[in-house]
């Protein structure tokens, strides 16, 4: 049974938009008047082009932190914010160390609001220099992490800055209301935005090449005897709906299509293996085998497949890493963040095959 499992973000859809709901989300942790307000001014829900283009180069420092993050295996914008903001609160906690006690277990949204920081000048520059010290895998930045704010606060009680903590949760959902809007975060979480008229950029995606032509590569995928399913760190809905609006939705059957939103239910029903996003093979094991609950401890144990009849495509590290994991063969596409200056990387890590764009992938089949 052939399969060919598909990333989602820089293989069929860009990556912009979600970058800059990173940078946004960051913005808001850090001068919005529900979190740090370091501004004392009310934030714009309204953003033009030109504001998320200024707000993204400071916060990204001109994307070098992003592609850093990237070149760390980190594939996903709510890991990549959290880590951003963390290390601004550490540096900010530290300036300010006499406020604070020993104990930073428990950073919750009132801790935050509480806080008080004003005036407080940020070094935009500063996770760079975090980052470009800490080792490859996504469980490696984060023990880094933990280990780096015990360092400079100089305590032990630093687990608000772990994986899956209070403060993570926070940044995370603070991103789902700028990227879903308010009206689609409600509904898909129950949660009022604290920043009230948040339209969303769900259905603002843009479509790395154009459906139709998309369409036709899909089609003779399919004529040759590939079964094609989805492994994303995409929510659910983040996934379906741009899929959707593309008339592309049909081509994958739903238990082929495995999402963020799959990984973390994986994740509740067995904790004690989380992390279960990439690199770890998860999803693409789920979206091979079938979506089923009942069987995602099998997946998260990981198997060895046979090479020519699993194909991961995807254009990123973290992607790589799945398919080098399980044994499958891997094609990387040229249009992530890095485009084109991504080739060395995959030919100096031997990826199987590496193709300009998804339109080139049934000459290589």
């Amino acid at each position: 049974m052939k399969q060919i499992i598909f990333d989602v973000d820089g293989v069929f859809l860009s990556e912009e938009r979600c970058f800059d709901v990173t940078a946004i989300t960051v913005f808001e942790l850090l001068y919005g008047k529900h979190y740090l307000d370091l501004s004392g001014d009310d934030i714009s829900v309204l953003l033009t082009d030109e504001e998320i283009a200024s707000i993204r180069r400071k916060i990204l420092y001109k994307d070098n932190i992003l592609k850093k993050l990237k070149d760390k295996g980190l594939n996903s914008n709510w890991d990549m914010l959290f880590i951003i903001f963390s290390i601004h609160l550490i540096e900010l906690i530290k300036r300010n160390r006499s406020q604070f006690n020993n104990d930073f277990n428990h950073i919750d949204l009132k801790w935050l609001q509480e806080a008080k920081f004003s005036d407080e000048l940020i070094n935009y520059e500063l996770p760079l220099s975090f980052i470009s010290n800490v080792p490859s895998g996504k469980l490696e930045v984060y023990d880094h992490l933990v280990t780096y704010a015990s360092e400079e606060l100089q305590t032990d009680a630093v687990e608000s800055f772990q994986l899956k903590s209070s403060l993570w949760n926070i940044s995370q959902n603070v991103y789902q209301e700028w990227y879903l809007g308010e009206a689609y975060h409600f509904e898909t979480s129950g949660k009022e935005s604290l920043l009230k008229g948040k339209p969303g950029y769900l259905k603002n995606e843009v479509i790395i090449q154009p459906a139709d032509k998309i369409k036709t590569v899909l089609d003779r995928i399919k004529e040759k005897g590939y079964i094609i399913g989805i492994a994303t760190g995409r929510p659910r809905i983040e996934t379906l709906v741009p899929f959707e609006s593309f008339d592309l939705l049909s081509y994958f059957d739903e238990n082929k299509i495995v999402t963020a939103s799959e990984v973390l239910d994986a994740e509740r029903m067995f904790p004690e293996h989380r992390p279960l996003g990439k690199p770890h093979p998860f999803c693409y094991l789920a979206s091979y085998h079938g979506n089923n609950p009942s069987h995602y401890l099998d997946y998260i144990n990981g198997e060895c497949v046979e090479k020519s009849e699993f194909i991961i495509v995807g254009d990123s590290l973290a992607d790589y890493y799945c398919a080098k994991a399980i044994g499958a063969t891997f094609v990387a596409t040229l249009t992530g963040v890095k485009g084109q200056s991504e080739r060395s990387t995959f030919e100096d890590l031997q990826a199987d095959y590496i193709i300009d764009d998804i339109l080139d992938l049934d000459k290589i089949l």
